[in-house]
């Protein structure tokens, strides 16, 4: 896939030195993701749309694995940071040989790349929980996650022909990716006040992925973790 290959090629973008610089401190990007484990009273009430406390309490369940991730976040490689579908452009998208351009890059700095790598692969999950929100009961049919499974694996897979990946890596990843669909479900409180079942959705999805990577992994991309543990 040209996505996967355009992303891995970023990734593999030598800045040791520069990250170290302190001349370009200002590019080296903080953990993103804040706690809501100490979510006052009144920040509860003031927030967002009509379901916040749904989408506050998910954040509370999953707070231990995203501060695992703030603890080993480390800046080590250049990435976008915004890699949402509507930042990605293809051209010739049905042809032999399509042309991908990453577009925006203000937010981009040194970051962790499975960041990028999970935003995609949340991005391929949001576009397929809309496939399937009309009746969340095939959630739970092995068959239903066959188109995610094949976009979600052929991109891991690409990927990792010019950047592999370590058990730890894919699973944080994943993790990436649970906090991507679960960023979605915060933008519908902000644009239009409340979840509907999409987002409700995704606070199910975006939880499992970061109490439980690997589970997830076996649906979404069973090639490459047999690969991990081989």
């Amino acid at each position: 896939m040209s996505l996967a290959s355009v992303t891995a090629g970023l990734h593999n973008s030598t800045v040791e030195r520069f990250a170290t610089d302190p001349v370009y401190r200002p590019q080296l990007i903080d953990f993103p993701f804040a706690s809501f484990v100490a979510l006052t009273p009144s920040e509860l009430a003031s927030g967002p749309g009509m379901d916040y406390s749904d989408y506050a309490a998910t954040m509370q369940a999953v707070d231990d694995s995203v501060a695992r991730m703030r603890e080993e976040w480390t800046p080590r490689r250049l990435v976008h940071f915004d890699l949402r579908d509507d930042n990605i452009l293809v051209k010739d998208a049905d042809g032999a040989r399509p042309q991908v351009a990453l577009v925006d890059w203000e937010l981009s700095g040194f970051g962790d790349p499975m960041l990028d790598v999970g935003t995609i692969a949340g991005q391929f999950l949001i576009q397929w929980l809309h496939t399937v929100r009309g009746n969340a009961g095939r959630l739970a049919d092995a068959s239903t996650w066959a188109t995610v499974r094949r976009n979600v694996g052929l991109f891991l897979t690409a990927y990792e022909h010019s950047a592999p990946l370590s058990p730890e890596q894919r699973d944080l990843a994943f993790r990436y990716a649970g906090l991507s669909v679960l960023m979605y479900a915060a933008g519908r409180l902000e644009q239009i006040g409340s979840l509907g079942r999409i987002g409700h959705l995704c606070l199910f999805v975006g939880r499992t992925l970061l109490n439980d990577p690997r589970g997830v992994a076996e649906l979404l991309a069973p090639g490459t973790l047999r690969k991990a543990g081989a």
